[in-house]
């Protein structure tokens, strides 16, 4: 049979054709949610039809924010090479493969900042991944050009503060962490930094009070990152709903906390996980009855008790429930005798009927389980306080003279201030000398 000329482009374009879609890599999405599958499948089919540089980059998207990194870096090298004057293709591209190559994440960031080098977060990932091979002179320069970039991000004065510490220059290394810390949010990386320059500066309390703060906080250092943000909002499963709310809680964006959880239960109505964290989210925001209402909606659902009841026990309490909360604390006490914050909302219990010997049974319980958490080493020094107050009032100093001391030991464990500490002491010494405030 004889082939027209017409006929050879359409058989040729076939096998071009073919021999594109061998290369496009499409991950095992088996065990992966419907959704995700679809939006996966769906820009994999814009790239067969198309393959033009903004397909590839958003197919690399949608798998960068399922977590299927090889594939997605497959993708964006594709749109980098039809496109190498778009900045997100390489600077994604830096951000993944930054993990495993650092070499050739800066590599990357350079060929991105090619393109636009004002973008401050990018300077500052730029700055780490020259620090992380031992680049620390030309580190300090992307930092210091970060902040020149956009002075209200706490990540270039750390990475700064960072590179004085290691360097020995205390002095500066001290300054440049403080201002890492007043411009937040605070992160346990900065503020484990700061405890360490203050007590190499010889600061040895505000180090001891600082490295206790920074066991309490969230470990991760968020970066505000527009452009990335575009690739993490793409994802659909339901653990990255729950992920980017836990990110925006722990920076203090509770609103968009709470819209991250309002989307995926629009989606998955019946996610015990989304309600209880909802839950919190409007316990942080006050709005203790919304928050009470979601948290019994979880239990309902089967959420974990170990998390679900003690969250009702203090809503409960704080909706003044006493009788519930307290009901309820004991359901908690049962699987977990030494939970502080339970034993705590039990003496607060206790003391608002009146029941004074509850009040200290359940009060020294909490303090012989003390943690470093400085939220409930404060609530317990005010009841400590309290209860030696009482005391005093009595005629029975030497209660109250125990009850301070425990203040004192608690005060030293989380490294308060000496002013704080002063108050107390005085207090204390009126008491062994058998006199009131």
């Amino acid at each position: 049979m004889v082939v027209g000329p017409c006929a050879s482009l359409v058989v040729l374009g076939a096998v071009a054709f073919q021999s594109l879609a061998a290369e496009i890599p499409l991950p095992d999405l088996v065990g992966t949610q419907a959704r995700v599958q679809q939006a996966v499948r769906d820009r994999y089919q814009m790239v067969l039809s198309t393959a033009d540089a903004e397909a590839w980059g958003a197919y690399g998207m949608t798998l960068d924010a399922h977590r299927f990194v090889e594939a997605a870096i497959v993708a964006y090298r594709e749109a980098h090479a039809l496109d190498p004057e778009e900045f997100r293709w390489p600077y994604y591209l830096a951000i993944l493969v930054g993990a495993s190559e650092p070499l050739e994440a800066t590599t990357w960031f350079e060929r991105a900042l090619a393109v636009d080098p004002r973008y401050a977060p990018a300077q500052i990932l730029y700055a780490e991944s020259l620090e992380g091979i031992g680049e620390i002179e030309r580190a300090r320069e992307g930092f210091t050009r970060a902040r020149e970039l956009d002075p209200r991000n706490a990540l270039a004065p750390f990475g700064l503060g960072r590179i004085a510490l290691r360097r020995g220059e205390i002095e500066r290394a001290v300054d440049l962490l403080q201002r890492a810390d007043e411009l937040g949010p605070p992160t346990q990386a900065i503020v484990a930094s700061l405890a360490r320059a203050y007590q190499r500066a010889g600061q040895h309390e505000r180090a001891s009070r600082r490295a206790a703060e920074a066991r309490q906080l969230p470990r991760m250092v968020h970066h505000r990152d527009e452009r990335r943000a575009a690739v993490q909002i793409l994802a659909l499963d339901s653990e990255s709903y729950l992920r980017r709310s836990r990110t925006y809680s722990e920076v203090g964006r509770l609103d968009r906390a709470l819209q991250e959880l309002e989307e995926i239960l629009a989606l998955e109505p019946e996610l015990a996980e989304a309600h209880l964290a909802a839950g919190g989210v409007y316990d942080l925001m006050g709005r203790s009855t919304e928050a009470l209402a979601a948290v019994e909606s979880a239990m309902r659902l089967g959420a974990d008790p170990g998390e679900a009841r003690p969250l009702r026990a203090s809503l409960l309490f704080k909706l003044e429930r006493f009788d519930e909360a307290e009901d309820q604390a004991r359901i908690v006490l049962l699987n977990a005798p030494n939970d502080v914050h339970v034993l705590l909302l039990l003496t607060m219990a206790a003391a608002q009927r009146e029941d004074l010997g509850s009040m200290i049974e359940t009060l020294d319980l909490a303090y012989a389980h003390r943690t470093r958490d400085p939220a409930l080493g404060r609530l317990t020094i005010r009841l400590l306080d309290d209860v030696g107050a009482m005391f005093a009032g009595v005629g029975r100093f030497d209660v109250a003279v125990r009850r301070l001391e425990q203040v004192l030991e608690i005060l030293d464990e989380l490294g308060e201030p000496a002013a704080a500490v002063e108050t107390y002491r005085h207090r204390l010494e009126l008491y062994r000398s058998g006199q009131s405030p």
